[in-house]
């Protein structure tokens, strides 16, 4: 059973990580339900994987639904393979259930009562009527001259007559030929936003995007997440870099349940001190501790506080 991380201190770690940020935001605007489709290599969660540009959100989605921001349902049940664990390429076919072999031929069975010949129905076609391949007798009646038998398997090799193949699947990654009976399933998930903690939810993370906007309408070019190169040669990551008149601001968005603590800063404070850019930002939700705001200052670092969207961007709007 999966653990479940009920601190909410926890929660707020996952804030700082700008893809939690990205998904939670996409979701509460619309996108509160997450289903998978169901594609060439199995199921995926493709427009999360479009707008995170992943190949694969399955581990942050159950990441985030063991912090309940989601409650997850079972979709559906996905074959894998038991020895390697793959989903992704499985080759199924059928065989005959009693010599094992693969060449089979699917139709429906035709039994002519008169001389109890059996063979399927395409045997017995002849110009438009049914005409029995033994005593060349024309077919007329269904019930009465004939019964018909539909959905029925004949290996070419025994020649016996089946209903039921046996199915084989191969893993096209390991080689490993299986059966229904040691196949490994794995459930595939929906994910449900938990509304609960909307309020949380777009207190911590839909700041990224309306300061993206402001940004643009101040006619700053913007990269979300960018990278600035310090003297060291070494690229540092930043939420938002943003550029106007050869002046260079980045900006880092922080939040905690209750005060944003002082490695935020220092962190900060180390890459600017190797990238130097004209002005750094700090984004803090809902606040910085005392002893964080007195290094801020000290590091010429600007500071933006709030508990929401509406708080912050009142403050960050005349700034720009």
């Amino acid at each position: 059973m999966q653990t479940q991380i009920l601190d909410a201190e926890s929660r707020y770690a996952l804030y700082r990580r700008r893809e939690v940020r990205l998904l939670l935001s996409w979701t509460i605007n619309g996108h509160e339900k997450i289903t998978p489709i169901l594609a060439d290599v199995g199921y995926e969660y493709k427009e999360i994987n479009d707008l995170l540009e992943v190949p694969n959100s399955f581990s942050l989605l159950e990441e985030l639904s063991q912090h309940l921001l989601f409650h997850k349902a079972i979709f559906d049940m996905q074959l894998a393979c038991p020895r390697c664990g793959s989903s992704r390429a499985i080759h199924d076919s059928y065989f005959c259930p009693f010599c094992k072999n693969h060449e089979l031929r699917r139709g429906s069975l035709v039994e002519h009562y008169a001389c109890n010949y059996v063979d399927f129905l395409e045997d017995f076609a002849r110009g438009g009527e049914l005409v029995c391949p033994k005593c060349a007798k024309t077919l007329k009646l269904m019930g009465t001259d004939y019964r018909r038998i539909d959905s029925i398997f004949r290996c070419n090799s025994c020649r016996r007559d089946f209903s039921v193949p046996g199915i084989s699947h191969l893993c096209i990654g390991c080689k490993s030929d299986f059966t229904y009976e040691t196949a490994k399933l794995d459930p595939i998930y929906t994910y449900t936003f938990s509304e609960e903690l909307r309020q949380e939810v777009m207190a911590n993370c839909v700041v990224e995007l309306p300061i993206l906007n402001l940004l643009k309408e101040n006619g700053f070019k913007v990269e979300s997440p960018g990278t600035m190169k310090g003297d060291s040669g070494i690229d540092y990551p930043f939420d938002i870099i943003a550029t106007k008149d050869n002046k260079t601001t980045v900006i880092m968005i922080a939040t905690a349940a209750r005060e944003v603590g002082q490695e935020v800063v220092v962190g900060l404070f180390a890459k600017i001190y190797d990238c130097k850019p004209d002005k750094p930002i700090i984004v803090a939700i809902p606040r910085l501790s005392a002893e964080s705001m007195k290094l801020a200052n000290l590091y010429r670092i600007q500071v933006f506080e709030g508990s929401g969207l509406e708080e912050i961007m009142k403050k960050l709007r005349p700034a720009l």
